[in-house]
C-alpha cells in the first residue's frame, strides 16, 4: 500500500512539472498600440520555482486522494470477508 502512494506521489510530481514547463507561458507580448507590443517575460528562477511550487501541490492532493481510495478499498474488502 506504501508503494502505491509513494509511486503516486512521484509519477504525479514528476508529470505535472513536465506539462507545466510545456504548457506554461513564460514570456508574453502585450499590444500597445498602432503595431507597438510590450514584451514581458518572467525570470528563469521564478518561472522555475513557480512550476515546482504548483507540481508539489498537485502531488501531494493526488497522495491524499490515493490513501483514501486504498483505504476505502481496503475496508471494503474486510467487510465482503
Amino acid at each position: 500500500m506504501e508503494k502505491i502512494i509513494v509511486k503516486t506521489g512521484m509519477y504525479s510530481f514528476i508529470l505535472t512539472f513536465l506539462l507545466l514547463l510545456i504548457g506554461t507561458k513564460r514570456v508574453w507580448k502585450e499590444p500597445e498600440g498602432d503595431g507597438v507590443y510590450t514584451v514581458t517575460s518572467t525570470p528563469y528562477p521564478d518561472f522555475f520555482f513557480t512550476i515546482t511550487r504548483y507540481s508539489a501541490i498537485v502531488s501531494i492532493i493526488s497522495i491524499v486522494l490515493s490513501a483514501i481510495i486504498l483505504y476505502l478499498i481496503s475496508t471494503s474488502k474486510r467487510r465482503d470477508t
